[in-house]
């Protein structure tokens, strides 16, 4: 994360990545970046890796270094950063803003505040949680089976197929009298009669 550049002109240069930034601010941050005080603007098309702290109060300075704009970058982790106040250097490092500030664009930060802490409805949210969850199984093929089973045993012998393929093994724990066995006897059937694989299948507490 690059740390915002702030100019007493009342102009702020942001090269952050957004998403921290929005976690360690508070909503009323909003009004703040509406205010005449602030612009914001956004380089697009390279990351920005640079971070300085630039001072102009009529001894102009500059502090440059590892350090990231957040609490841990600026408290806790070991960081090395200068301090120059030679005209020379400070001259080059506004230079190297003003061209950065030249390439960027004006960009809306306040409406991320806006969506990011909006309130919604429990409903919404519980919507939101399903689409996040379920959004890449929309529109797949229904899996062929040969037990009879159910519409939402179909859904747990596809997710189990998922697992199975991406982690070769799986664990089906769904509660009482919701179809395990039906389930995990799709899978042993594919896999004997469809894929002509081996199988073992084992009794609780008994033998194979």
């Amino acid at each position: 994360m690059s740390v915002p550049a702030h100019r007493t002109d009342k102009r702020l240069f942001f090269g952050i990545w957004l998403d921290q930034a929005l976690d360690v601010l508070s909503p009323a941050k909003g009004d703040w970046l509406r205010s005449e005080n602030v612009e914001v603007r956004l380089l697009r098309g390279r990351f920005l890796h640079g971070k300085a702290f630039i001072v102009e109060s009529g001894h102009d300075g500059v502090l440059a270094g590892s350090s990231n704009f957040t609490y841990a970058g600026l408290s806790r982790n070991i960081e090395l950063n200068l301090g120059q106040y030679q005209p020379g250097v400070v001259g080059e490092v506004m230079d190297w803003y003003e061209e950065q500030w030249e390439r960027s664009e004006p960009y809306d930060l306040a409406a991320l505040y806006d969506e990011r802490f909006a309130e919604y409805s429990p409903y919404v949210i519980y919507l939101k949680m399903l689409w996040e969850r379920y959004k890449d199984e929309l529109g797949r093929e229904e899996p062929e089976v040969g037990l009879p089973l159910t519409g939402f045993q179909r859904d747990g012998v596809f997710r189990a197929m998922d697992y199975l393929d991406r982690n070769n093994g799986v664990l089906i724990a769904d509660g009482v009298g919701l179809g395990k066995t039906f389930l995990a006897g799709e899978l042993i059937r594919q896999a004997v009669h469809d894929r002509r694989q081996p199988g073992i299948a084992r009794r609780a507490g008994g033998a194979a």
